[in-house]
């Protein structure tokens, strides 16, 4: 089972022994161990290079009297958009499962940018069950929900939002710098200076005027 964070314990804290001039040496704090980092175990219901699927197994909820379970998956995206830069955000839905007749119907979703705004609400305006095509998403989805599988992957981390927030990171991080295009040189001042250029004649000096002298 891949792993997005394993729990660590924090080093060990060792008391120092204070020290007082002329003083003996004062007893050390016994050894404490730091407590372990809990962690939240998440489905991954679909992962490519740029997109992944997820969900919290404690968000499943069965509805009483019947085979529908309800549940919230997170899709993080590398980026929002079809093209251009990239604008890394996540989608928000919340569906619902016939695990009866393996079917699915999605009822809301919210689309946040990297920061958490909410960029687009949307509620089904049809919210009627359609069936899970076999290799869909939907069908991923409708096997962890109602048979209790991750679709054989799962992570760990410290909760499903910092999961998103590391997604988005490893992107960053991935995504080759921008190099911005050179500048683009002075039209005159090329013409001037490119080789094999004529500079203009330099204009002769003015010859001082000749001052006239009074005969006396």
């Amino acid at each position: 089972m891949a792993r997005f964070a394993r729990a660590r314990l924090a080093p060990i804290a060792l008391g120092a022994a204070v020290l007082s001039a002329g003083a003996p040496a004062a007893a050390a704090p016994p050894t404490t161990l730091a407590a372990p980092v809990k962690t939240t175990l998440v489905y991954v219901i679909r992962r490519t290079p740029d997109a992944w699927t997820v969900m919290d197994p404690a968000t499943i909820e069965r509805v009483p009297g019947g085979v529908v379970r309800r549940a919230w998956s997170v899709t993080v995206r590398r980026n929002l958009l079809d093209a251009g830069e990239p604008h890394p955000g996540y989608v928000r839905t919340f569906n619902e499962y016939d695990c009866g007749g393996s079917r699915v119907r999605w009822r809301t979703f919210t689309i946040y940018n990297r920061f958490g705004a909410v960029v687009l609400t949307q509620d089904n305006p049809t919210p009627t069950f359609g069936p899970a095509n076999p290799g869909s998403e939907q069908a991923a989805s409708l096997q962890v929900v109602c048979e209790g599988g991750g679709g054989g992957s799962a992570v760990a981390a410290p909760s499903l939002g910092q999961l998103v927030i590391g997604l988005m990171q490893a992107w960053d991080e991935a995504a080759p710098a921008i190099t911005p295009p050179p500048a683009k040189p002075d039209a005159k001042k090329a013409d001037v200076e490119k080789p094999g250029a004529k500079k203009p004649p330099a204009k002769p000096a003015k010859k001082p005027a000749a001052k006239k002298h009074k005969h006396a």
